[in-house]
């Protein structure tokens, strides 16, 4: 292992099978063939296991992603009102749905694309260390401690676009330093950069920052590598990577172009406190931002505290793979013009910036990016350390090494499966009670008519989108609104969100006090139950409902049952209705108070409006009950008032025909007669 990684004449390292070393180092292209296998199957196994059950629920993104992608949209960018997301996740999620439905296609195609990263590492780390003795074993070690590293491990179980940057990166500087260290024909490899460069950008917001990063290694390596080069070699081979990333990111730059916020939307709100607080105050922000940023990397309790993102306060590394950083830091910068320094720098400190320029500064989607380049600064140090044990003889350096990287592999596991696994705030972030609700809701859909109270089925709430969009289950508007199947011969429950909707489920049993509690879920943090399923008796007229008028409109509308309540400043009227035949159209409900005996009259107070289930999506021999607030003129003298109803179909006005034993003109139904005071 060469001098460009801080170490000569050393034996070579394999991390996992201590036996196999001699073997590795006479390597044949099956052998090596092998390790990759190996390395990949290990990285699978840790991936897709029980990724079924953890991260528990689904995060917001992954569910709003996943509903996007069943679309048959294909912007260039995928608009929203938090920011959006970049089209990379969305396809590869469309693509993966073709294979599989599963609400969770999105997680098993992005631990997928995880593992495939890891086989991508062990590449790309060769093209780095093409120079060295040992390059293989530096591969393989470097992309083993990559797949160890914490917050690579945690993000490659979630369905997020934060982990995509990563394979550009990898791809980009493995490019990059095959140029460094064979600049006589350039083109075809900068290219590939520039290419690689336009296409991190459609993967995340942090992959912004990689052009960046090799912009700053192109003229850190000029500068201090190749100093004596005609600058216009330089310009003009700099200028083939940006024409590749230009062009290849051309529609995306056009987009944003054209829709400046949404590049801008994250980033205004997430740097807002470090670079809003006024220009005085800027140096001081990022200063204490880079040190934060710094002690997250391998300081407990300065890690990112999102649970979604990482085992609170956990940082980057572990203790072992933290000294492996630090001495890894120590021995590259001893060589600030090798080829490996000025590639892993440049990918660090630009990786680290998003971080840096804002809140939160140890908020591990941020510095992804930088994960690959941290792992292989480890790697360094990694052989810095085998070479200063190796006098020691091979058996020691191999037992400190293997069995820190064996500590390294347990802690990871160990953190993510047992400790973040039983952090409470998971049920929240991953909104684990929206998920089983619509569990719930899809199961009983099967024998029964199912209604969520008052969850709206949409990307307002993606998971129930998810799960729902192509089931029977209906959203119902939240009480007193109630729409009811009567008619209908399987059961009707209500799954009623009780964090939102305080009172649907003291009106039903009110109205129907045989009615079941058929389902709960509980917040597991709190024990609270915060959805109930309440199945209610099936064609069973409800308690306390008035004796109605006979009334029937437009050979539909039939009203069942009135409930009329003076108020102080209005008339709290309720209204049960029952479908004889299909509506034909939205029809507006009117009410009209008059003088009695004075129905033609104008009236004194007036109320307009649709019912509060649009009577087109009314079935036949559904039971609706309404109430309405009609408010009172200030002035309204006490006495004898006539409260009329009827309907009519806008934009005509033309009224519904009424049949009714109490009549008035113009198609009105005498609702009642009043006695108001003052």
């Amino acid at each position: 292992m060469g001098r460009g990684w801080g170490v000569k004449n050393s034996y070579p390292v394999m991390t996992f099978v201590v036996e196999k070393l001699a073997l590795l180092n006479r390597r044949t292209p099956a052998q090596y063939v092998l390790y990759v296998a190996l390395l990949v199957l290990f990285t699978a196994v840790t991936r897709f296991i029980y990724l079924g059950q953890l991260p528990p629920g689904l995060w917001f993104d992954e569910a709003w992603v996943s509903v996007v992608a069943r679309g048959n949209e294909t912007p260039v960018y995928f608009a929203a009102n938090f920011g959006g997301m970049h089209p990379a996740v969305v396809y590869l999620t469309r693509a993966a749905q073709q294979i599989s439905q599963d609400p969770l296609t999105i997680r098993y195609a992005l631990a997928a694309v995880s593992t495939l990263t890891i086989a991508l590492a062990v590449w790309a780390y060769r093209q780095l260390a093409a120079e060295e003795q040992g390059a293989t074993q530096i591969a393989l070690l470097t992309a083993f401690i990559l797949g160890i590293t914490y917050p690579f491990f945690h993000f490659s179980r979630l369905g997020y676009e934060s982990s995509l940057p990563v394979s550009f990166a990898l791809l980009t500087f493995a490019f990059l330093g095959r140029y460094f260290q064979n600049p006589t024909q350039p083109t075809r490899t900068l290219l590939l950069v520039g290419f690689m460069c336009g296409l991190s950008l459609y993967s995340f917001g942090s992959g912004r920052f990689i052009p960046i990063a090799v912009a700053v290694a192109y003229g850190w390596h000029w500068a201090a590598v190749v100093p004596r080069r005609p600058w216009r070699t330089a310009v003009g081979h700099f200028a083939l990577i940006v024409s590749a990333a230009v062009l290849t990111a051309a529609p995306l730059l056009r987009y944003f172009w054209l829709n400046w916020s949404q590049f801008t939307l994250r980033a205004s709100v997430t740097a807002s406190n470090t670079l809003g607080a006024g220009a005085t105050s800027i140096p001081l922000a990022l200063l204490g931002n880079l040190g934060r940023a710094l002690a997250g990397l391998f300081l407990p309790g300065w890690g990112d505290e999102l649970a979604r993102h990482n085992l609170p306060g956990r940082p980057v590394f572990d203790w072992f793979l933290a000294l492996l950083f630090l001495l890894g830091v120590a021995l590259l910068v001893q060589r600030p013009r090798s080829t490996r320094t000025i590639l892993l720098f440049s990918w660090v400190g630009m990786g680290l910036l998003p971080a840096i320029l804002t809140d939160n500064p140890a908020t591990y989607t941020r510095i992804f990016v930088a994960v690959p380049a941290l792992a292989a600064v480890a790697a360094v140090g990694a052989i810095g350390l085998w070479r200063w044990l190796e006098r020691y003889g091979q058996g020691v350096a191999t037992a400190v090494l293997v069995g820190g990287l064996a500590f390294s592999t347990a802690s990871t596991l160990y953190d993510y499966f047992g400790r973040w696994a039983a952090v409470p705030q998971l049920y929240d972030d991953f909104q684990v009670g929206v998920w089983q609700a619509g569990q719930m809701a899809l199961a009983k859909s099967e024998t029964e008519t199912v209604f969520l109270v008052p969850d709206a089925i949409d990307l307002s709430n993606p998971t129930l989108a998810l799960l729902l969009a192509d089931s029977a289950v209906r959203t119902h508007p939240p009480a007193p609104c109630f729409y009811y199947p009567a008619a209908q011969s399987q059961p009707t429950t209500y799954l009623i969100n009780n964090l939102v909707e305080k009172e649907m489920a003291l009106w039903v049993r009110q109205h129907w006090p045989q009615t079941a509690v058929t389902g709960e879920v509980r917040h597991s943090p709190t024990g609270d139950i915060i959805y109930t399923a309440l199945t209610v008796p099936q064609g069973e007229w409800p308690q306390g409902v008035a004796t109605p008028l006979e009334a029937t409109f437009a050979n539909s509308l039939h009203l069942r049952g009135t409930h009329i309540a003076p108020q102080p400043t209005s008339l709290l009227i309720d209204l049960w209705w029952e479908a004889l035949a299909v509506p034909t159209a939205d029809h507006t409900l009117f009410l009209h108070l008059y003088p009695t005996g004075a129905e033609d009259s104008p009236p004194l107070a007036q109320l307009d409006i649709q019912p509060c289930w649009p009577t087109s999506q009314w079935e036949s021999g559904v039971w609706l009950h309404d109430q309405y607030a009609m408010a009172l003129p200030p002035d309204l003298p006490a006495g004898s008032y006539t409260l009329a109803l009827g309907w009519y179909t806008y934009p005509t006005f033309e009224r519904l025909n009424l049949q009714t034993t109490a009549p008035l003109s113009a198609n009105r139904l005498l609702l009642a007669t009043l006695d108001l005071d003052e």
